[in-house]
Order: C-alpha cells, then structure tokens, then sequence
C-alpha cells in the first residue's frame, strides 16, 4: 500500500498524507528475493570527466545517465557490515537536496519513515551568487535546485515534528557560513525537538564564489570551520562555556538548550575519488564520530577505511566505534525531461549487481548507505522513494 493517498479529482495534491505505517524491520540476506535489480557503481572514469571535485557533478551525471535507456539502479541490503569483528546490520537511509518546489518537507519526512528507511539527510546552500550560478570552471552549470533549498535547521525540525523514529542528518551543513554560537543552539535545539535523532556532518563548501559573501576567503575556508566547529562542540559542553580561537573569540554564555545527545553525533563530509581524504582521515580519527564520503567504489572504501583505522589507532580511539556512512547515487524513472546541465554524463559508473555490490560495501566497513534522490518535485518524489525502498527489500 502506497503511503500517500490523493483525492480523485487532484491527483496531484502532494500534501494528503496517511497515518505513517510502522518501520520495517531490519532486512537481512533471508529476506531479499533472487531477484535483483541493478546498482551503479563507481568504477573507471571518462576523460572527459576529469573535472576538478564539486559533489553536484555526480548528481548531474546521474540524470543523464536517464536519457540512456538504462534501467533504474537500486542498492539492496543483504548482509551485515563487520569492523572491529562485531557483525552490524547495514543502515539504509536517503539523502537529497530538497527544494521547495518539491512535496511538503513533512510529507516526505512521514514518507521515508513509513518506507522503513532509518535516516533521512538534507543538504544546504544558503545563497548561490549569479556568477557561480554561470560559472563554466565547474564542468557544467550548477545544478538549478541548488538555487532554492529551504532553510536546513528549519526543514529539519519540520521533519522532525512529523516523525518518530528516523535519524534526521546533514548532507552537509556548511559551517563556515555559519555563527557559531547561532548554529549551536540551533542544532541542539533539533535534538531536542526530535528526542536525540540528529547526526551533524559539516563540510567546508566548494562553491567558491560564497566565500566572499559571508566574509572570508576561499582558501581559508578549513581554518575558519575547524575554529568554528570547536566553538559549537565547547557550546554543546556542560555549563557556561567560552571560547578564544582565531576566527572566533566569546566569554562565558549562557546557551541553552545542550543537545539531548551525549554526545551528538558529529561526522566530517567529504568528496569523491577525485579528493585527497588523508588529511580528512587524520581529522575523523582525532575529531569526529564519523565520516560521511560520496561516490566510492567498494575498493577504494577498503583502502581508505584501513588508513583511518591506522589514524585510529595512532590517536588511541575505537575504530569499531565510528559512523561510517556513504552516499551512493540512484536514478528514478522519466527519460523525456532530461535538462541540458545534465548532459554530459555518468560515464565513471557502470551497472552491477545491486545485492554484490551492497555485500561489498558491508565487507569493506560501511555501516550506512544514503542512497541520493535529488528529483523531488511533484508526485514522482514519492514514486521514487517508493521505487528505491522496493530495490532495497524494504517493501
């Protein structure tokens, strides 16, 4: 049974929602059929793509690789991640940069939750300046969604009013953009909100031309989060805290609400194959509860994960016990409505067997994948999300 009923006479009206079915258990390899659909996978990449790293390229050659002809790629859980020796079932969660032209967020929160998923993650760009917007050093036009996303904290604690049992993630949430002190209670007061469900993954942002628009250089840009990223978790501290730091300096504040968690889960975001992540793996080891990459293939999630054990056990901490996620890409149906900022391409993925390729993520140490719907308008939104939560033997 679909989980959203419309009336006859507007078969387009998004916003008449059923009661949210109970989640579905947690599936294992007894559960799947032997049928299975196809996957993409990161494996060889054209020369023609070789562009500097920017997340939005993959979700265009996504979109291209629907004029194709191609079938639709799902992942489908079928067996536990082992790290640290300890088998776990694999987290099956969506990600997706919502804009408003989509179905209501709470909608599509109640939604995800009634399909079974376990997280739902969105993603934020406060502002896109024109010139970035035009800009060709990209490889191609950003994407035009990213011109209207709602506000990130707001459309989670929407989400999070409306549910009562998926993790609420950031995918990222672009601290440098951010007041320190502001983005603090605004995130622990989420976790209140949602009785201690958010996952906090940050990232640096790539758009370079933002930089100057929130007051600071591009290529400051790790400096400043990193400051800023140490002031919000001494905020999430108990008592009344305050912080000198290079970029940002507070006596002690009263700031109220500390988050619910304790401690909340923070992951550090990441790019594709075309990113360096050793510095990035050395941070997670001595920082964060996680990491939170995009568009690895099963080999290089092996390779990378062995250094961030190594990094882990040089800062003396549990690998076993970190938030290994990663965002896999999935395309919904229609062919016909293909943009032009799509063509051009998802030449670096090739078909695979979706039940093999999800084994392998799980042997390689993922514990989560996000699998990204990034086309949310109208009624084919919920069609698509029923489409991936059906690959993955959640229906």
């Amino acid at each position: 049974m679909s989980p959203i009923t419309t009336t006859a006479s507007c078969s387009r009206n998004l916003r008449a929602i059923a009661a949210p079915m109970p989640c579905a258990p947690p599936v294992t390899s007894a559960t799947l059929p032997e049928s299975l659909p196809i996957l993409v996978s990161p494996l060889r990449e054209s020369p023609a793509c070789r562009q500097p790293s920017c997340p939005h390229r993959q979700w265009n050659r996504a979109r291209a690789c629907r004029g194709s002809g191609g079938g639709v790629p799902y992942i489908r859980k079928n067996r536990a991640a082992r790290r640290g020796g300890e088998e776990r079932a694999m987290k099956l969660g969506i990600t997706t940069n919502y804009t408003w032209f989509g179905p209501p967020v709470t909608a599509l929160a109640q939604t995800i939750e009634s399909l079974g998923f376990e997280s739902m993650w969105m993603g934020e760009h406060p502002i896109i300046p024109v010139a970035a917007a035009e800009a060709e050093r990209y490889g191609v036009p950003l994407p035009p969604n990213y011109r209207h996303m709602p506000a990130l904290f707001v459309s989670l604690s929407a989400a999070a009013a409306v549910t009562s049992k998926i993790r609420l993630g950031t995918n990222i949430c672009l601290v440098p953009q951010r007041d320190p002190l502001l983005l603090a209670k605004e995130v622990a007061t989420l976790d209140r909100i949602s009785g201690g469900r958010v996952s906090f993954a940050y990232g640096t942002g790539w758009i370079e031309e933002e930089a100057p628009v929130f007051g600071y250089r591009f290529d400051k840009r790790l400096g400043r989060t990193l400051d800023f990223m140490r002031a919000v978790q001494t905020l999430w501290a108990e008592g009344d805290q305050g912080y000198e730091g290079e970029h940002i300096s507070f006596p002690p504040v009263h700031c109220y609400p500390k988050p619910l968690q304790k401690p909340l889960p923070v992951l550090i975001g990441s790019g594709n194959d075309k990113t360096d992540n050793t510095k990035i793996l050395r941070r997670v080891a001595r920082t964060a509860d996680g990491w939170l990459p995009s568009f690895l293939s099963p080999a290089q999630m092996r390779e990378q994960l062995s250094l961030l054990k190594e990094f882990c056990a040089e800062e003396g901490r549990d690998f076993a016990a970190l938030d290994i996620s990663l965002i896999v890409p999935a395309i919904s149906f229609g062919v016909g409505d293909l943009p032009p900022w799509g063509a051009g391409a998802y030449d670096n993925l090739e078909p695979v067997n979706a039940k093999e390729l999800v084994a392998e993520y799980a042997e390689a140490g993922v514990g989560r994948i996000l699998v990204g719907v990034n086309d949310m308008e109208d009624d084919g939104a919920f069609k698509a999300l029923e489409d991936v939560a059906k690959g993955m033997g959640l229906l």
